[in-house]
């Protein structure tokens, strides 16, 4: 077997790489430019604007979800809430801090089902807050399910609920010493 090195000073014999090599380097290539794209990104309005991930979330009561986001997170509604012919909420903007959440009612029809409808969730949102004690301690008492009780961990204090629509949230905030 010849040398792979002693190949590539060769310039006259082509040099065929691994297939899986190549392939693997041809996703990590395009990864590296769908960042760049990303990065340098202007919407079409030429407002400035930010890469971002929104919790898009489905729910078997929006109305119900809006009062429970704005009493346990302080969550503000951004704009009216969409209301479909049928009374369902299509959609729905909430501010929490500088974060943005969207929601709306289940819509079978379209397979657009939240987690109890579905069985469980297999994504849970972390929201930094304040006092984690205070907000986890809250959540229970608006309807929420105890997960994991708050504590130390990691370097943060947190813990875990799950919302009456089944999704699963960790508030977080600094240890407590």
């Amino acid at each position: 077997m010849t040398d792979p090195l002693e190949q590539l000073a060769d310039h006259d014999v082509p040099v065929v790489p691994d297939a899986n090599f190549a392939a693997a380097l041809k996703r990590r290539i395009e990864a590296i430019e769908r960042r760049t794209q990303l990065a340098n990104a202007q919407p079409p309005n030429g407002d400035e604007m930010s890469t971002q991930l929104i919790p898009y979330l489905s729910v078997d009561d929006a109305r119900a979800a809006v009062d429970f986001y704005t009493e346990v997170f302080g969550a503000q509604l951004d704009g009216e809430l969409f209301e479909m012919g049928d009374g369902r909420i299509g959609h729905a903007t909430l501010k929490i801090g500088e974060s943005t959440l969207y929601l709306a009612d289940e819509f079978p029809e379209m397979n657009i089902i939240g987690p109890i409808g579905r069985g469980g969730t297999s994504v849970a949102v972390v929201i930094n807050v304040a006092d984690a004690d205070e907000t986890y301690a809250h959540a229970l008492a608006a309807g929420a399910t105890a997960e994991r009780p708050v504590e130390n961990q990691h370097g943060f204090r947190s813990g875990w609920f799950q919302d009456p629509w089944g999704h699963r949230w960790s508030p977080t905030s600094p240890a407590k010493v």
